[in-house]
């Protein structure tokens, strides 16, 4: 039958008590059934799953690769932005298709799973650098659109309910990613060969299209929903032209964030064999840094419902210098590595949902154009960071070099904190004063 959703419960259409005009800022349509809502939700965390898989893979294959392609360490560090450029120019279609033909979203998503199918299935016969360059464009291409498109689909199959579900596909994100470098890791020291860990990923992303392609017959999703027609106002005491600057702050915030974090999953292999660790000892370290970055995922929003994120903010950058620090300093010290980079995880996770959650806190509104700006900051941290950061690392051949690359990014972003704050306490402080003077001439009147 049909359902309608009313306050977080999904009611019969033949029952009299239900009053569509009694859905506070939502204009009520007809709706799928709640089980085609949950199995679509089901097929959506096991592809995120897989795309964990995928996302923490190349990390420790990379001096596979190497080897597979001749090419040198310098060259390969240029297949990490070549990924990164495939997943902006995904993510722009996919906000596109998916916001189209989102009842469609399991024959859409079928698509790049299949394609992803065939590309981890014969990448470990590339032996062109330039032909590998491809391959990862490509890979990032479909990883764009799964991601966007994932997270599109599940916006519009819950509405205002979704932060449960949001944080439930997230959570099966976050298991791929732990688990792929331990398994792939064990798989090369059982095997002694690279190209059953993407075998592996190949089974797993052809069994996610199957799923979704039976989901797309049995369960098939309505174009109908409810559409938020709430028409959100913001007051706030920021100028115009200052809250430009904020936004530009912010921007960057979430352009370092996003950086660091592809810099430290792609390389963190490489930088923990020049630390001199066993390849085992790398693949477990590479799988702990997942770990933290994932738990931190999971908890930052219900930790910074009682805390400001400004405050938040600044105590992840002092930890983050503080970590950079030990490792610059302390270069020897294995259980502090151990701990640092653990540490790390949770600091880089934390910096960019507080970067986000920072203009709603001055009551800033985050419009279209914002969040385009935000996605290209965030694409191009990707992009520049992990491109410098790993050039370093290879080039210097030393572990060294990548810390110093994200110790100045860490500096440079507590600096823009402190600009971002005193420009908004000026800025509120001047209105105020401003209101205050207004006050008074009215009273003496």
């Amino acid at each position: 039958g049909r359902y309608r959703m009313l306050d977080n419960q999904w009611e019969n259409e033949d029952d009299d008590s239900f009053d569509a005009h009694h859905v506070d800022n939502f204009q009520l349509v007809e709706q799928s059934s709640k089980q085609v809502y949950v199995v679509a939700t089901v097929v959506l965390g096991y592809m995120f799953f897989t795309l964990g898989m995928i996302t923490s893979s190349p990390g420790i294959l990379l001096p596979d690769l190497i080897k597979q392609t001749n090419c040198s360490d310098s060259d390969i560090t240029f297949i990490v932005l070549g990924r990164s450029i495939g997943s902006i120019f995904g993510s722009i279609i996919a906000s596109k298709v998916y916001t189209k033909w989102y009842s469609h979203g399991h024959i859409i998503n079928a698509i790049p799973l299949l394609s992803l199918t065939v590309i981890t299935a014969t990448l470990p016969y590339v032996t062109s650098f330039w032909v590998l360059m491809l391959y990862f464009v490509a890979m990032g291409f479909n990883i764009g659109m799964l991601d966007t498109g994932g997270n599109t689909l599940i916006t519009h199959y819950w509405g205002k309910f979704v932060a449960r579900y949001m944080k439930a596909i997230h959570i099966c994100f976050a298991i791929g990613t732990i688990l792929s470098p331990i398994a792939i890791g064990q798989s090369i020291r059982i095997t002694e060969s690279y190209k059953w860990s993407y075998w592996a990923v190949s089974v797993s992303c052809f069994i996610a299209s199957v799923i979704a392609i039976i989901a797309n017959y049995f369960y098939p999703v309505k174009l109908d929903r409810l559409i938020d027609t709430s028409n959100r106002k913001y007051i706030t005491n920021i100028k115009p032209s200052v809250r430009i600057i904020i936004m530009f702050i912010t921007t960057v915030f979430i352009f370092i964030a996003s950086g660091v974090h592809d810099l430290l999953a792609v390389w963190i292999y490489t930088w923990a064999n020049d630390k001199h660790l066993t390849l085992e000892n790398s693949s477990i370290l590479t799988s702990f840094y997942w770990t933290s970055y994932a738990f931190a995922r999971l908890v930052v929003v219900s930790l910074m419902k009682g805390i400001s994120p400004r405050l938040y903010m600044f105590i992840n950058l002092v930890m983050g210098i503080f970590c950079l620090f030990l490792l610059l300093f302390f270069p020897e010290g294995r259980l502090i590595n151990w701990i640092c980079i653990i540490l790390l995880g949770l600091i880089i996770s934390g910096i960019f949902p507080a970067a986000i959650a920072i203009p709603s806190e001055l009551n800033l509104w985050i419009g279209n154009i914002d969040s385009v700006g935000l996605f290209i900051g965030s694409s191009l941290g990707e992009c520049i960071i992990t491109l410098i950061g790993g050039q370093f690392l290879i080039v210097k051949d030393n572990a060294t070099s990548m810390e110093w690359c994200i110790m100045i990014s860490l500096l440079s972003a507590m600096f823009l904190f402190l600009l971002l704050f005193v420009i908004s306490v000026a800025s509120v402080s001047v209105k105020r004063n401003r209101e205050l003077k207004r006050n008074i001439i009215m009273n003496q009147k």
